[in-house]
């Protein structure tokens, strides 16, 4: 994206600031939603809605299927998923319609099974007329038929196999807005059926049916992580059709809400970054409203962000989102921008005050705007979004590296300290390592840099060390591991020094009778600026000594709390914590 600016006679271009926010995704990233916790207006109905337009983009209506239908063979009366649409629609949420027919026969109203012949396929065409002239021109897609390939119903009773095929021509002559969709499983998340579902799409784009995506369900087995480089391997099999595929039912199962989030990051990530995928909806997010348990975002009737829907929410709403604030120069009045896909507003700034408000949106082509910037200085409202999140802390792969204990009896309590050091001169990267003696327990690990006599715990504590740096990326960190059941301090230094320095690991060594210490871990963090990695102390435990590393040179540190050790991968971009995004 590049954004150029045009001022006013007599503007001083050392006023203006253009502020740039990232308002919604092309990406679609939606969920499916129960029609009366959309339509309803209660405490705990309104703070779900809230989260839901601060999550989402898409929804899933899902009471659109047959047997939902609350009237009457003669009146049907889908009236509820019609009223959530309207609601959807006018907070700017795009709508899948779920489903037309589901060739399941479990999934298909008694009475419909009851018919047969012509009195059946008039059926067909009545429930398919029906559905789509209620909901003309409203939805973004509409699954016609849903698992095609594990029911065939309508094809088998009336002995045609182009019962669906014929059902797809007749609602994208009735209704020619929606993308229509065959919706299945075992194609993705769960193999088996992937190159079944590839051949029955190449069948329906022969047909001339009008199909234009596949719908691809990613319910998960419980307790089984999902592999990206197999989902990547099934969806470039998929998208093989040219057909647009879409996730449409996401979920999976684990009791334990970190594994679980684990393994959601994982799979949202490998959706988002396949070129082929057009968008992911998760199928259950509230544990007050799902039909499994362990799947959910959110927790109770305070909707309660638990570790899996902060984790979704970071990536969404902060890591995968683009917010810049850019100030103009007499040299500088063109800004050129790699940012995310999606929809904008351009917020312009005359001495701080907001005076002019544009919408801009980025495709997956590049773009130039103009912003012509008003001569007026009447300020403007600008409104500020609710942020649910504003802290992102991850405790992703939290795990114990080992337990070391003291078993003395004869000796008072004391700490030493173990030093290991290493002239630094030609190379890249050097480390050195420390352990403790027989007998103690290793609490604490740092690392340190001597130069010139002076000691250097960080980068920034020297600033005379800055006049030795041949590379920005120089770094120096430590790291605990336990290695041959011995708890290790090593510490590191990458980059190049112009002169030699010495590097230092340092172990503080402790024994007392039955000091045990836990060697906890976790992260990586997210990586924008204020994203924090912690590690929690089990039951008993306090933090006694903290170490981090980060693979850039820009972090904030470590610090303990009662319970855990929490580092931070950068100061926060911005002190407004609605505004601590990625960039």
């Amino acid at each position: 994206m590049t954004l150029g600016v045009r001022l006013p006679s007599g503007v001083n271009p050392a006023d203006i600031e253009i502020q740039v926010d990232q308002k919604k995704h092309l990406f679609a990233f939606g969920s499916k939603v129960a029609d009366d916790v959309v339509r309803k207006s209660s405490e705990g109905e309104k703070r779900f809605q809230d989260i839901f337009y601060y999550l989402f983009n898409w929804a899933t209506v899902g009471s659109y299927k047959w047997r939902f239908d609350k009237g009457t063979p003669e009146n049907p009366d889908f009236s509820n998923a019609l009223e959530a649409t309207e609601v959807l629609l006018r907070n700017g949420i795009k709508v899948r319609g779920h489903s037309i027919l589901w060739g399941v026969k479990k999934n298909i109203p008694d009475w419909v099974t009851k018919l047969e012949g012509n009195r059946l396929r008039e059926e067909l065409v009545r429930r398919a007329t029906y559905v789509t002239n209620i909901t003309r021109g409203r939805l973004a897609h509409w699954d016609v038929q849903n698992e095609f390939l594990h029911g065939q119903y309508y094809e088998e009773t009336l002995q045609d196999p182009n019962v669906t095929m014929e059902m797809f021509k007749l609602v994208k002559r009735l209704d020619p807005v929606p993308k229509l969709y065959l919706n299945d499983f075992q194609a993705v998340t769960v193999g088996g059926n992937t190159e079944a579902y590839h051949d029955l799409a190449e069948d329906f784009k022969a047909a001339g049916t009008g199909i234009q995506g596949l719908g691809i369900q990613g319910h998960t087995k419980d307790f089984v992580k999902p592999d990206p480089t197999m989902i990547w391997r099934r969806l470039d099999k998929l998208a093989e059709t040219g057909l647009e595929l879409f996730m449409t039912e996401f979920d999976l199962g684990w009791p334990d809400e970190v594994v679980r989030a684990d393994w959601l990051e994982d799979a949202i990530r490998a959706f988002f970054a396949h070129p082929g995928l057009s968008g992911v909806i998760l199928w259950d997010i509230w544990d007050l409203r799902q039909r499994y348990p362990d799947k959910g975002l959110l927790t109770g009737q305070e909707l309660k962000f638990i570790e899996p829907g902060q984790r979704f929410a970071c990536l969404v709403k902060k890591e995968w989102s683009t917010h810049v604030t850019w100030r103009l120069s007499d040299s500088n009045q063109t800004l050129r921008l790699r940012a995310f896909q999606g929809l904008y507003d351009v917020v312009v700034k005359k001495r701080g005050v907001p005076v002019q408000k544009l919408q801009m949106s980025l495709g997956k082509q590049d773009v130039v705007y103009h912003i012509n910037v008003t001569a007026r200085n009447v300020p403007i409202k600008i409104p500020v979004e609710h942020d649910f999140v504003p802290q992102c802390v991850s405790h992703r792969d939290q795990r114990s590296l080992g337990v070391a204990t003291t078993y003395v009896t004869d000796s008072p309590h004391s700490c030493l300290q173990r030093i290991a050091k290493v002239q630094r001169s030609a190379g890249y990267m050097t480390q050195v390592s420390v352990t403790c003696e027989d007998g103690y327990v290793m609490t604490d690990c740092s690392s340190y840099l001597t130069v010139w006599n002076i000691v250097c715990s960080s980068l920034k504590s020297c600033p005379s060390l800055l006049a030795l740096d041949l590379d920005s990326q120089v770094q120096l960190s430590d790291n605990m591991a336990v290695i041959n059941g011995s708890a290790t301090c090593t510490a590191y230094l990458h980059g190049m020094l112009r002169s030699a320095a010495d590097l230092v690991a340092t172990a503080q060594c402790c024994h007392l009778e039955g000091l045990t210490c836990d060697y906890r871990v976790a992260g990586p963090s997210a990586i924008f600026d204020g994203a924090r990695a912690e590690a929690v102390c089990p039951s008993g435990y306090f933090p006694f000594g903290e170490i981090f590393r980060n693979r850039w040179s820009h972090h904030a540190g470590v610090m303990p709390s009662g319970t855990s050790c929490v580092a931070q991968s950068g100061p926060p971009s911005t002190s407004d914590p609605a505004k601590q995004s990625g960039k």
